[in-house]
């Protein structure tokens, strides 16, 4: 049981640790924001998807919170690589930034 605890634990703090680079990411990083000026999203939607990442952060680390909370963080978490066309489809038909 210990060995599933620590494996358990280390992929945790992978993925809060990911969870919160991407948040402070998307308010620090000048490329994401002209990523996202260039698809074309306006600048608040940024904002809240970076609070939103630094929010589920949080549940998943805790180990007081509980599991149905952790279940939603989770579930959330990953949605954009299960839809693979919300990502790819802006960059698919807007043309690169050179050609603007």
């Amino acid at each position: 049981m210990k060995r599933t605890n620590i494996i358990y634990w280390a992929v945790t703090a992978l993925v809060a640790l990911q969870l919160i680079m991407a948040g402070v990411m998307y308010f620090t990083n000048p490329e994401v924001v002209s990523g996202f000026v260039h698809l074309g999203f306006p600048d608040y939607f940024r904002q809240e998807l970076g609070i939103a990442k630094l929010i589920a952060a949080v549940p998943i680390i805790l180990p007081m919170v509980p599991l149905r909370v952790k279940e939603w963080t989770y579930a959330g978490w990953p949605s954009p690589s299960f839809r693979p066309s919300s990502r790819t489809l802006p960059w698919m038909v807007l043309p690169p930034p050179s050609r603007r």
